[in-house]
C-alpha cells in the first residue's frame, strides 16, 4: 500500500468524475482519532453476508456503519492524507478491509482479495460498487462471469 504519498487522491464516487484534492480537516481528523477506536457492531444491527444481490442495501448499511465509526473518508481516500499518522490510517485501513472480508461471500470477495491489485479499502469498494451496484439480474451475472473468464 502506498502510504508514502505527499497528496492524497480525492476520488468521487463511481457515478461522477474523479479528480485529485486534498483531504479536509475533518477527515484528517477523522482519521487519526478513529485509528484509536474499536469497530464494534452496534446491538441490534446486522449486515448480512454479501452475496452479489442487494448492492443498494447492503452498501448502505456498510456505508452507515463505518459512518458511525467516523470512517466514512475510506470511501474517497486511496492513500493516507498528509496529516494523518501512518500507524492511524494502516489500523483504519486494516480493519475495514476486514469488515468486507467478514461480510462479503468468499466468492465475491475473491474478486477484491488480492492487496497488489487493491491495497485500499477505497480501491476493493470501487471494485465491489462497479461490479454491483449499477446492476441487476442478468447483467450483474454477464459482469461476473465476463470478470471470471478473464482472471
Amino acid at each position: 500500500m502506498s502510504a508514502q504519498s505527499a497528496t492524497p487522491t480525492a476520488v468521487q464516487p463511481a457515478s461522477t468524475s474523479t479528480g485529485k484534492g486534498a483531504a479536509s480537516a475533518g477527515a484528517i481528523r477523522r482519521l487519526g482519532t478513529t485509528g484509536n477506536t474499536t469497530f464494534g457492531m452496534p446491538a441490534g444491527i446486522t449486515l448480512p453476508q454479501f452475496d452479489g444481490t442487494g448492492w443498494s442495501n447492503w452498501s448502505g448499511i456498510l456505508e452507515a456503519l463505518l459512518a458511525l465509526h467516523e470512517a466514512e473518508d475510506v470511501f474517497t481516500l486511496d492513500v493516507r492524507p498528509t496529516g494523518v499518522n501512518a500507524a492511524d490510517w494502516n489500523s483504519v485501513q486494516r480493519r475495514t478491509k476486514a469488515y468486507l472480508c467478514l461480510y462479503v461471500k468468499q466468492d465475491v470477495y475473491s474478486l477484491i482479495a488480492d492487496d497488489t491489485i487493491y491495497p485500499t479499502f477505497k480501491h476493493k469498494w470501487d471494485r465491489l460498487s462497479a461490479t454491483y451496484g449499477s446492476t441487476s439480474g442478468s447483467t450483474t451475472i454477464f459482469n461476473l462471469w465476463i470478470q471470471l473468464t478473464q482472471a
